[in-house]
């Protein structure tokens, strides 16, 4: 079952649920909330930063958010109040990734770089083995 969300994580919540199931191909009610918690980000990246971009290094407060797909593969979220939801990386509880997340996990290019609600490129994917 879903953990309960803190106050203001429902849209975040609803966003990254949203992105990860049509990333996967599932209904959101598919995708099982595994926690969250609210965040202060260090700068506008919101924990994500782009090789060569700049963000504003002003304190933005926000969500981090790890979802979970039916075979186990994790997914973590990072979002600000508003309506900024990134993916920040795909993680797998046993360190592997399984065919399906392979298609469906979405990086592109380096490891740890976010992608914006929307931006879909499938040809990469990073698995993360979240820490014990």
């Amino acid at each position: 079952t879903d953990v309960e969300p803190p106050a203001r994580a429902e849209q975040a919540l609803r966003l990254a649920r949203e992105d990860l199931a049509q990333r996967l191909g599932l209904a959101p009610e598919a995708i099982r909330l595994v926690s969250v918690e609210a965040v202060e980000w260090s700068d506008t990246s919101l924990g994500c930063p782009q090789p060569g971009m700049m963000y504003a290094q002003v304190i933005t407060p926000g969500f981090r958010v790890v979802l979970e797909e039916a075979e186990g593969q994790r997914y973590e979220y990072h979002a600000d109040r508003s309506r900024a939801v990134v993916l920040c990386q795909a993680a797998s509880t046993s360190g592997e990734t399984t065919s399906k997340g392979m298609d469906a996990a979405v990086q592109d290019g380096w490891p740890n770089q976010p992608i914006e609600v929307g931006d879909i490129d499938r040809s990469r994917v990073t698995p993360i083995t979240p820490p014990q």
